[in-house]
């Protein structure tokens, strides 16, 4: 199933769907989330954060299908947001 598929049908509550998105993108979002914490627990608690939001807030993307849409609940803005930066 490609991601537009995956992220239409996950905006429409499909659990399945949102699964198989956070097992895609897990590894990247932790990534991500640790070049800017600096803290490997850190980053899986951002990331992890940063996808129950993204299903909490499925509802707020205007076309979920569209490419604009797959990039709304994957970009990451999205995961850095979810964690501060320790000092």
């Amino acid at each position: 199933m490609t991601e537009r598929m995956l992220v239409q049908r996950a905006s429409h509550g499909d659990l399945d769907a949102f699964e198989e998105l956070v097992r895609r993108y897990q590894s990247a979002a932790i990534a991500y989330a640790f070049s800017i914490l600096n803290d490997y627990h850190a980053a899986e608690d951002a990331a992890q954060e940063a996808f129950v939001a993204m299903w909490r807030h499925f509802d707020s993307v205007r076309d979920p299908g569209s490419r604009a849409g797959s990039d709304a609940w994957c970009s990451p803005g999205a995961i850095g947001s979810s964690g501060e930066k320790p000092s």
